[in-house]
Formats: C-alpha cells, structure tokens, sequence
C-alpha cells in the first residue's frame, strides 16, 4: 500500500522539485499551446490531448463541481485574494446543508 501512494505521488514530487519542469512548460507555451504539461506516473513530460485544453469544458467542469460541493463565487474571490476563508467556508456549508 505504500508502494502505491508512492506512485500516485511521485509525479507530483517530481514537478514540484526539478528544475527543468518549468523550462518544458514554457517551450510548450512558445509552441502555442495553451495548457502546461503534464507529468505521467513515469516523471515524463507529456502534451495535454486536446480535449485537456477545452477551456470551455473546464469552465463548465468547474462550475459543476464549485455547485457540487457549495462554494459560492464569493468565496473564490476570497480565496483568489489570499483571505483565510476557513471561517466563511464553515458557515457555508451549513448554511447550504439548512436549505
């Protein structure tokens, strides 16, 4: 088993610690796609399909899963502003589970 978190966790590791990570990504971007690599459980670059780069589909998953869990845009502001919103988050999701 932990054998397995390993490798669900490698690649993100791996991202977050080689230097080289960002240099691809932005040879990517220069090559005119709009969405970074990714990085597969074997730590190797790969372009994003195009589906992955439908921003319209990303928006509406977005949407579909901020509405699933009741965050509010509100709240994302927040959270894009760098406030602590743990307080606003708790009131929230009670006041959502009342309804």
């Amino acid at each position: 088993m932990v054998y397995t978190f390993y490798l669900g966790a490698r690649s993100v590791l791996y991202c977050a610690t080689d230097p080289n990570v960002m240099e691809y990504a932005d040879a990517l971007k220069e090559e005119g796609w709009p969405v970074c690599s990714y990085y597969s459980a074997d730590c190797k670059p790969n372009a994003a399909t195009r589906q992955a780069q439908n921003m319209d589909l990303a928006f509406q998953v977005w949407e579909k899963t901020r509405e699933a869990i009741g965050l509010s845009n509100a709240l994302v502001e927040k959270l894009l502003e760098g406030k602590d919103v743990s307080c606003y988050l708790s009131e929230e999701l009670h006041s959502s589970s009342d309804d």
